[in-house]
């Protein structure tokens, strides 16, 4: 273990990929950002699953959006929800969408609201509904506007007011109105918001509006 902690980026770029399939969870732990930045995704790919649960934030941070390609299902489970809180938007956005079905909630929630910008619509909706129960009011505000737009009232039942509060108005904006129901929407309004059973909305006074952007 003393010897993997000595590693530098250059020397993990060097060792041969099937070499990675030795790594323990602890040796994982040992190594630096700096020399966990030089794994390629072929490397990475041969990590088992549990070497993947030794992995911290800092290094998760480190890792180049390349090698993230590489990350299954799997690894991704065994991933310590602590460590994801270092994941960053440009990494996220590249995770196949079979990979991101193994999210669970606690994971959801330790990632950033600027990890979830790189969010697309396709990974949303592979997302397993059980983890949307994630989704806080510190990162939901992260999520893009196609990805509201993507919501169904099965996902919104998933969702807690204090969730859409901070920026209830851009929220409701981008969701479908053909496929929600404004009764799915009033369960979440914050105070001082009103739904009609046409879907009209009424704010509250000093409300923060934000209206969607026009499309092509």
């Amino acid at each position: 273990d003393t010897a993997v902690k000595g590693l530098n980026e250059k020397q993990i770029d060097a060792l041969d990929a099937l070499s990675f399939a030795g790594f323990r969870a602890n040796q994982l732990a040992e190594l630096s950002p700096e020399a966990v930045a030089g794994i390629k995704p072929e490397q990475f790919a041969n990590l088992r699953n549990e070497a993947l649960s030794g992995l911290k934030a800092e290094q998760i941070s480190a890792i180049t959006p390349e090698t993230f390609t590489a990350l299954e299902k799997q690894q991704l489970e065994r991933l310590a929800a602590n460590a994801l809180a270092g994941l960053t938007a440009e990494q996220l956005t590249v995770i196949s969408t079979n990979t991101i079905e193994g999210i669970n909630q606690k994971q959801l929630q330790s990632l950033s609201k600027e990890a979830l910008e790189g969010l697309t619509a396709n990974q949303f909706l592979a997302l397993d509904k059980s983890a949307l129960g994630g989704l806080t009011s510190a990162n939901f505000s992260g999520l893009q506007p196609e990805i509201l737009s993507a919501m169904t009232e099965v996902d919104l039942d998933r969702l807690d007011p204090s969730d859409v509060a901070e920026n209830f108005s851009n929220f409701v904006t981008n969701l479908n109105e053909v496929s929600i129901s404004p009764e799915k929407v009033a369960k979440l309004l914050p105070d001082g918001w009103n739904i009609d059973s046409t879907g009209e909305l009424e704010a509250p006074v000093g409300a923060k509006l934000t209206f969607a952007a026009l499309r092509e």
